[in-house]
């Protein structure tokens, strides 16, 4: 028995120097020879040998110790081995695509500094830091006339939306304490038609509501503190940078200083200026929660349209669905089809109309302070009867409103997150007016703004624009889980779709993506909901959501707005269906946390409260993230051996 007790010993002193060393070494990610070396001297090499044999003597005379030992051992190595790899993996990632994007940058920049000797980043960016600051005056002054030279139709449809809800509530918002912190560019795209710069904003400001009719304060701060954004410049591919900038208030054409005639062209010269054929001009603004990079050479069906349309671009094609929706929220807002008549088929109008009707006392419902978060162009189906239809999902938030008998108008406490589709039809064979690609409201024809008659024609030149002849048009809006859209997508699977990465088959990339694509916000507000499902959000489950918000760049005064519309059950939002769906949002959660290549221990505590409450194990979640990761890795190391051979080449 002492015998035992002392080979007992003998084991587990083996285990403590063969096993714990290779741990060490896998698991904290240092070089083979230093985990070796730190542990022993003089003649190590040897004594690995004398631990192999005395474990095998242990297994064949003291199986009862030796065996389990043996066993041990092996999960350790296998344990280890992860650890080891799951670092590998991750500081890869965190270099590849630090590397990416620094190399992808520096090229479109030197792309466009070959052709326009004058661009000059520190320069470009001081104006976008100036645009900032004019808009924040505008939006403050509720007037657009000093901006509205240099931003596109999508950004002006969605502060004059903003303005008409501001003045029916009878406040404006005001901006104090500005702060604009240095603007950096985050991603550089270069299409046949545009060069595309994508600037992160951080500022801080305070925003507090007085009254239009006595100028007094009627709010507190509704936003105190610092917070980023994405705005997204465009530019026609080849521009020279003029000595004159929009953003100085000066023609880049003429050099006068600009003032937009009706057809939005300078007063003095006659140049198209907003279309960015002189300068940069404002397209898109996205919050830092919904902003990702977008590869439009993924999308199907868009290189076959570019080849039989020069002109296209899915630049266009978003910004114009962005003026529909904001052309749609005015419709609801003054219960006419008017305002959107001009975008929209006759068909799609008629199905609207009904959704005007007042109710028995006079009254009706409409959405209240709408937010785009992202537009993201799904696909293209090409020569469908005649037409090309387009997949074009808005991610969009609202509040709803109440408007009385009388007409006035009273905010309700029920709110949305919705992913809508919109479907866009143009005729087979139309090309794209490039001139006119920033000016989506607009005629095609004669470039005159739209009008309020309630027809379907251009009331200057008297085009007719909502057939699909002349550009894009609005032919329906539905979910992804209807059959009507569902249909759509099924003959955007019949198609060979471009590569997708990491080896994932297209009718797997475009399954997922069209059964979720959930974004941060989504995965916050189910979160809150998974965790409300007993009642309430105790200590440790709001640590969790407070580091996935920090984590996924949602402002504090969101996740509060969240958890009370949860609460209250006035938040309508679309949670998976099933375990099968759950998954999927798992997988996209992990996503967002692997996009350092690591994922901390609060983002896996989330993960895994997630999952038991919703029927996954802690197995099935940490599978969930491995293989993730293990796709991310791939995908990183494709587009590092593709980068660096371009380089090369």
């Amino acid at each position: 028995m002492k015998k035992l007790r002392l080979l007992y010993v003998s084991g587990l002193s083996l285990l403590l120097t063969v096993g714990l060393p290779a741990y060490a070494q896998f698991g904290g990610g240092g070089s083979f020879s230093g985990g070796r070396s730190s542990g022993r001297s003089g003649g190590s090499s040897g004594g690995d040998g004398m631990d192999i044999l005395f474990l095998i003597y242990l297994v064949i005379e003291y199986p009862i110790i030796g065996v389990p030992l043996v066993i041990i051992l092996i999960i350790m190595g296998i344990f280890g081995a992860q650890k080891g790899q799951h670092y590998h993996q991750g500081r890869t990632i965190s270099r590849g695509r630090q590397f990416q994007q620094v190399s992808h940058r520096e090229s479109a920049l030197a792309k466009i500094t070959q052709v326009d000797a004058k661009f000059n980043e520190d320069l470009f960016l001081e104006h976008i830091r100036s645009a900032y600051q004019q808009l924040q005056n505008a939006w403050t002054q509720q007037n657009l006339d000093r901006v509205n030279h240099f931003i596109s139709d999508s950004v002006q449809e969605r502060c004059l939306i903003n303005f008409s809800e501001q003045k029916k509530l009878d406040y404006k918002e005001n901006v104090e304490d500005l702060q604009v912190f240095s603007p950096v560019i985050a991603h550089v795209q270069q299409t046949s038609q545009y060069d595309i710069i994508t600037v992160k904003i951080t500022a801080q400001m305070r925003v507090f509501r007085t009254s239009l009719s006595t100028g007094k304060k009627v709010s507190g701060d509704i936003i105190d503190g610092m917070f980023s954004e994405f705005w997204s410049f465009i530019r026609k591919t080849g521009v020279q940078t003029s000595d004159h900038s929009l953003f100085e208030h000066n023609c880049p054409n003429c050099g006068n200083q600009v003032e937009l005639n009706q057809s939005e062209k300078c007063s003095a010269c006659g140049a198209l200026v907003k279309n960015g054929d002189y300068d940069w001009v404002l397209a898109e603004i996205t919050q830092a929660s919904e902003w990702h990079v977008k590869d439009d050479n993924q999308i199907k069906g868009v290189t076959a349209l570019e080849n039989r349309d020069p002109g296209f671009s899915v630049l266009h094609l978003e910004d114009r669905s962005s003026v529909m929706f904001w052309r749609l929220m005015k419709s609801y807002h003054e219960g006419k089809v008017s305002p959107i008549q001009k975008m929209a088929t006759e068909s799609f109008c008629e199905q609207l109309q009904p959704k005007f009707q007042k109710n028995n006392n006079g009254e009706r419902m409409i959405p209240w302070n709408p937010a785009i978060g992202s537009v993201d162009t799904f696909g293209i189906i090409s020569d469908k009867e005649g037409y090309d239809y387009a997949l074009v999902q808005i991610h969009w938030s609202r509040k709803a409103a109440q408007v009385l008998k009388d007409g006035k108008v009273k905010p309700a406490i029920e709110a949305a997150l919705q992913h809508e589709i919109y479907v866009l039809k143009r005729k087979h064979g139309v090309e794209t007016n490039s001139d006119s690609a920033m000016s989506s409201a607009h005629c095609p024809s004669c470039g005159a703004p739209p009008g309020d008659s309630s027809t379907n024609s251009c009331d200057y030149c008297g085009t007719v624009l909502n057939t699909g002849s002349e550009d894009w048009v609005l032919d329906d809006i539905g979910f992804k889980y209807e059959e009507k859209i569902e249909l759509l997508f099924r003959e955007l699977e019949t198609s060979q779709l471009p590569p997708v990465p990491g080896g994932i088959s297209p009718a797997t990339f475009i399954h997922e993506h069209k059964v979720a694509s959930p974004r941060s916000q989504d995965i916050m507000v189910w979160m809150i909901h998974i965790m409300l499902s007993d009642g309430e959000i105790d200590n440790k489950e709001m640590d969790l959501i407070q580091d996935y918000a920090l984590k996924s760049n949602i402002a504090q005064n969101q996740v509060e707005q969240f958890i009370q519309g949860v609460q209250n059950g006035h938040l309508e939002f679309r949670a998976p269906v099933d375990q099968e769906e759950s998954r999927i949002w798992l997988e996209e959660m992990a996503a967002i946390a692997l996009a350092d290549g690591k994922i901390s221990q609060e983002e896996k505590k989330a993960m895994l409260a997630l999952g038991k409450k919703v029927g996954y194990t802690q197995y099935d979640i940490m599978h969930i993230i491995n293989k993730k990761r293990k796709t991310i890795y791939q995908e990183v190391r494709e587009a590092e051996r593709r980068l660096r051979s371009q380089q090369k080449s």
